[in-house]
């Protein structure tokens, strides 16, 4: 960039102005440092928008992890939509088994009402994974049938689940 004939070749300054001074500080520290700031959830979500962008994948690495250590029913929402826009599968994976697995509760929620209607294509695929799951098939680790006492069959929105007990 300043090698080239650009305009920040005259003036010696770069202009970013996609991204927060407080953000670009913790990219900038981890770049000459190596060290992974403390992070709370917004400068997270800004920090791996970051790193996705000027492909810092360490750090990116690192959000992650941090994500899938906070991951709860209150911010689950937020970040399948963020894995999602940064087209990040396995962070989308994560978010999507965790909303299955606490589906009695996430699909109640304000959130993912609000998933419903703004992002309806992804809250499809969420649904969509949801009907693989409940049909894929189980290996049970029954000697018999003989051994299920009883099957409860509950109804999850438009989806139906049995479990045996």
């Amino acid at each position: 960039m300043f090698e080239h004939d650009m305009l920040e070749t005259g003036k010696g300054i770069i202009n970013i102005s996609d991204i927060d001074v407080t953000t670009l500080n913790l990219l900038l520290n981890y770049l000459y440092s190596g060290k992974v700031p403390l992070l709370n959830f917004n400068s997270a979500v800004k920090l791996y928008g970051a790193t996705d962008k000027y492909e810092v994948t360490s750090l990116k690495k690192n959000c992650v992890q941090y994500f899938k250590k906070i991951l709860s029913q209150d911010n689950v929402c937020d970040i399948l939509i963020l894995a999602d826009m940064h087209y990040d599968t396995n962070l989308k994976k994560v978010a999507m088994d965790f909303i299955f697995a606490h589906r009695d509760v996430i699909l109640r929620l304000p959130e993912w009402k609000e998933l419903i209607d703004s992002r309806t294509d992804l809250a499809s695929e969420v649904l969509h994974d949801f009907t693989k799951n409940i049909l894929a098939p189980r290996v049970c680790s029954c000697a018999s049938r003989q051994n299920v006492s009883r099957m409860i069959v509950e109804e999850v929105g438009s989806l139906f689940l049995l479990h045996c007990t």
